[in-house]
């Protein structure tokens, strides 16, 4: 196929591709087997990017947590505790508040006389 642009005569090329069968078409549709169909074209096939090491480390390792340690959270309490400092900051700051405007309000007191 040519073409004229801007003058210059072009030659176009196209890829040609086969078409696929039914069932390819057909088993295009699952994600799965589109995955699956990824994973097998891969360079490296089916080798996932992550070690098994990590998931499963060795009791010796660094990396290594038990199971009853790992869920042995108690997020409760510090949570709580971040509430209150935060609410003592607050108090704090009414009693500042109070302090000033009671200040402003003496001041004003002793000057009427």
């Amino acid at each position: 196929y040519q073409r004229r642009v801007h003058g210059d005569l072009i030659q176009m090329k196209f890829n040609n591709i086969a078409p696929r069968p039914r069932e390819e078409r057909t088993a295009m549709k699952h994600k799965e087997t589109i995955e699956k169909t990824n994973l097998a074209e891969r360079k490296g096939g089916f080798h996932s990017s992550a070690s098994e090491e990590i998931h499963n480390p060795d009791q010796k390792s660094t990396f290594f947590m038990g199971e009853a340690e790992r869920f042995d959270r108690d997020y409760v309490v510090h949570e709580k505790k971040e509430r209150e400092e935060k609410f003592a900051k607050k108090m704090v700051e009414i009693e500042k508040r109070k302090y000033f405007y009671q200040t402003i309000v003496e001041w004003n007191s002793w000057r009427g006389i």
